[in-house]
């Protein structure tokens, strides 16, 4: 049973809904391959997505119109066009995890990068944390957006860790070890 997973209200502006329940919450059965003689691992995970992935922060000078509110922590952000057009992939790049190099942040949370076409190739950065409420895995998706190359510094240098090793040490209650 999922519970105090939010389903995102569609956003409306002059006229036009953009309808947001391609981010819905989900469950999905990510399946770790077998290896060595050892039998595939099957972990069910809760899924769900956070406002970040289809807002930014406010700044000056942003039209009023385009705020999105998050009705349960009065969080102003604005909506975001690219965020919420890329925002239609992540079900699908969220399923496709299993295998896929992850990166720390130093902040408790993880990343991994995806080239889109957007119009344009695009390196979608999505961040994300695993988490165990009781038995249930859980995994949201905390943020997605398009990599600002000027902001790739500031980045922590971590060594990437599987996905897999993340939803294990998850389920165990293993802190994931961290290097650089």
């Amino acid at each position: 049973m999922v519970r105090r997973v939010t389903r995102w209200r569609a956003f409306e502006h002059d006229g036009t809904t953009f309808d947001l329940g391609h981010l819905d919450p989900f469950e999905c059965d990510f399946v770790q391959p077998g290896k060595d003689g050892k039998p595939p691992v099957t972990y069910p995970v809760w899924v769900h997505f956070s406002h970040h992935c289809f807002t930014e922060g406010v700044k000056p000078g942003d039209d009023p119109a385009w705020q999105y509110r998050h009705v349960s922590n009065r969080d102003f952000r604005t909506f975001d066009m690219t965020r919420y057009e890329l925002s239609r992939r992540l079900p699908a790049l969220v399923r496709d995890l299993v295998g896929r190099k992850c990166y720390h942040t130093g902040h408790g949370n993880y990343f991994t990068i995806e080239l889109v076409e957007n119009g344009e190739r695009v390196e979608y950065e999505i961040y994300f944390k695993p988490y165990r409420v009781g038995k249930q895995l859980r995994l949201v998706v905390e943020s997605a957006f398009p990599r600002d190359p000027s902001r790739l510094a500031s980045r922590p240098k971590t060594k990437p860790v599987r996905f897999e090793i993340l939803l294990h040490n998850t389920r165990v209650g293993k802190h994931t070890r961290v290097s650089g």
